[in-house]
């Protein structure tokens, strides 16, 4: 972070986006991309005071002073709750958006849960395709910034489709769930993008740039199909 005074870390007053919804029992879709849109400004707010004063001796004092966490937490959070239920899983999982072979009761950690739902598996096994083969076809992918937006979008996917099951499915969270979906529909798109761009620069063969794209769109697919899935629960709107 580059600041144009003498004192690097003289920071001038910060207030946490404010954030008008209604409760949160009553949050549809757009009411929770506010809100994560919000914690996306708090995060990079955090990550930016860090890089700058991870040396300074009072570090911990002022990031906590900046970031407002002398406020009650549901003011500066946004009320994500506590810290002992965030262990716990999210309410019982819908028997219609898993597999048939899978078993949403064999393993706390809710590793069973998240393979049994074909979006996240298959964006999983597509972060995965994407990160040998690029890697493979492109030795200097780390420094090709096409190569990073593809391989950093698809995994962006993965963790947000893996966040939505987190948050849950009962009434005060389905919508968050089906905001972390579209997220992840977005990062797709983005993925995508950046395949065509090395396509287009000749960087990927138009045979393989075809393959990653055709698998990509499958993907997609299976994404929107989860997002149609968890709406058809939102009876209440």
């Amino acid at each position: 972070m580059s600041r144009d005074r003498e004192d690097p870390w003289d920071f001038e007053p910060w207030e946490p986006p404010p954030y008008g919804g209604a409760d949160r029992d009553s949050w549809d879709e757009d009411d929770w991309e506010a809100h994560l849109a919000r914690q996306d400004v708090l995060s990079a707010k955090y990550q930016e005071l860090f890089e700058t004063l991870h040396e300074h001796p009072e570090r911990d004092g002022i990031i906590a002073a900046e970031m407002q966490w002398n406020l009650p937490e549901d003011v500066v959070l946004g009320d994500i709750g506590c810290g002992e239920c965030q262990d716990e899983l999210p309410g019982e999982f819908p028997d219609e958006l898993l597999d048939e072979d899978d078993d949403p009761a064999c393993d706390a950690c809710g590793c069973c849960e998240l393979d049994g739902i074909p979006a996240f598996s298959r964006a999983h096994d597509y972060a995965v395709l994407l990160e040998r083969d690029i890697l493979d076809r492109l030795p200097d992918a780390d420094e090709d910034e096409d190569a990073d937006q593809v391989l950093r979008a698809a995994g962006d996917a993965v963790e947000q489709v893996a966040s939505g099951h987190s948050v849950g499915y009962e009434r005060e969270t389905l919508c968050g769930n089906i905001a972390y979906c579209r997220r992840a529909l977005a990062s797709l798109a983005e993925c995508l993008d950046g395949l065509r761009q090395l396509r287009e620069r000749g960087a990927l063969a138009p045979d393989e740039a075809a393959r990653f794209l055709a698998t990509g769109q499958d993907v997609r697919d299976a994404i929107a199909q989860r997002i149609e899935d968890l709406r058809s629960r939102v009876w209440w709107q």
